[in-house]
């Protein structure tokens, strides 16, 4: 599955975001979107999900079956990191594949009491293990220290699948981390 953006258009108050973009994703490969804060990195995912309407242009097909760790961390405060998982279908021995990205004797503590980085591990392992025939991986490396980027990178390559993975990163990341990632630069 490809998924084919035309002429994409978005404004908010008067201010351009994107202005006829066109952009082809091709199904198994990895994209880096790059560039300033305020550039539409965001908004150009949320438009691809379905979740923002551009002001003109299409994206094909409509609504992909996507995964997507947001800028947010999006967890439930109350809930172990495993009970996080469960609550949105993912099944199997979760507590292992967290075990691979977080402390283990941090698995059985509520998010609320981990750090910033350990939650967003959380999240982009929730984005991670969904079925999807899209990943959306919105700034996985916030709050992340050197060696825990590439512990998460060796993990997101493991689950990427034959997905199309779409990562936005102010994080300096290496070019080759999918093989042959594509940068779009906004």
């Amino acid at each position: 599955m490809s998924i084919i953006l035309t002429d994409i258009s978005k404004s908010f108050a008067g201010q351009k975001i994107l202005e006829n973009f066109n952009y082809t994703f091709e199904d198994g490969k990895c994209y880096r979107i790059e560039g300033d804060s305020g550039s539409g990195k965001t908004t150009l995912l949320n438009i691809i999900t379905g979740l923002v309407t551009p002001d003109s242009g299409t994206v094909t097909p409509k609504n992909p079956v996507t995964s997507m760790a947001f800028q947010e961390d999006r967890l439930i405060e109350h809930l172990t990191a495993e009970e996080n998982l469960r609550v949105v279908g993912i099944d199997g021995d979760i507590g292992s594949e967290l075990s691979k990205i977080l402390p283990p004797d941090e698995l059985g503590k509520k998010v609320s009491e981990f750090s910033g980085g350990m939650r967003r591990r959380v999240a982009v392992a929730r984005a991670c293990l969904r079925d999807s025939d899209l990943l959306i991986l919105d700034e996985p490396f916030s709050g992340l220290d050197v060696n825990n980027i590439k512990n998460m990178l060796e993990y997101i390559m493991a689950q990427k699948r034959d997905r199309i993975l779409i990562i936005t990163s102010h994080t300096e990341i290496p070019r080759d981390f999918c093989g042959e990632s594509q940068v779009i630069r906004l």
